[in-house]
């Protein structure tokens, strides 16, 4: 095996380290999840204002569980499996397994908010690597997620031509929160959990609306609960 192909085939040790998550974690987490989405959904429909925050091993163990495998995984590309987050400061990394053609590996994606608005989150994927070498994400984005597009519970559109030497640009509209009458107000990230805010006023539509996340204070981020610092999270 060349030393190039042997280093495009290593697991990182971020993505290890998330992907197997002790099942008492896992189910725990999967608990405060449950809790978490029937306040929000009961928030969502009786207040003008709603909020949701999730700790990086609750998204896990949920990435994890019988309902994503179930609800969700059938919406993404075939070739990708196993998907797992790290969270950081204005900042999501996205890893997950591929078998595509003739690669097999880990794929890692930091994913960067750009902006906010009324109906639509901006992304931006500065680099993306397979493994521990650098990979175009046009070449995930065309060869898998392109023909997957319709069957996605949001849209999501791209840059085609990689013109940006920022890196690849992806829209995601938010079409279903304007049926419902909500609107994402706030989207924070920071260590280990990210944050989100909307409303369901109509007035509230008038609101100037945040060009980009707001940074995450000392004072705005949750305290650890049991187990969040376990494998996985």
């Amino acid at each position: 095996m060349s030393g190039a192909l042997w280093l495009s085939t290593r697991t990182p040790e971020e993505y290890a380290e998330r992907l197997v998550i002790p099942n008492d974690v896992r189910l725990a987490n999967l608990q405060k999840v449950e809790v978490k989405r029937e306040l929000f959904l009961e928030e969502a429909e009786t207040k003008p204002e709603w909020s949701f925050t999730l700790t990086e091993v609750e998204a896990n163990s949920w990435l994890a569980s019988d309902e994503f495998h179930e609800n969700v995984a059938w919406t993404l590309p075939p070739e990708i499996s196993n998907p797992r987050v790290q969270l950081k400061d204005n900042e999501v990394v996205l890893a997950f397994q591929v078998s595509h053609e003739d690669f097999k590996g880990v794929v890692t994606a930091p994913l960067k908010v750009e902006s906010i608005s009324d109906d639509q989150v901006q992304i931006r994927i500065e680099r993306v690597t397979t493994g521990l070498l650098p990979l175009s994400w046009q070449q995930i984005l065309e060869g898998t997620l392109a023909e997957q597009r319709e069957s996605l519970p949001v849209g999501i559109t791209w840059n085609e031509e990689e013109t940006d030497d920022r890196g690849t640009l992806i829209t995601v509209d938010l079409d279903q929160f304007a049926e419902l009458n909500w609107q994402l107000d706030k989207l924070e990230l920071g260590p280990g959990y990210v944050y989100v805010k909307g409303s369901r006023d109509a007035e509230a539509n008038q609101k100037k609306r945040p060009q980009s996340p707001t940074p995450v204070s000392a004072s705005s981020v949750p305290d650890p609960e049991p187990g969040n610092a376990a494998p996985g999270g």
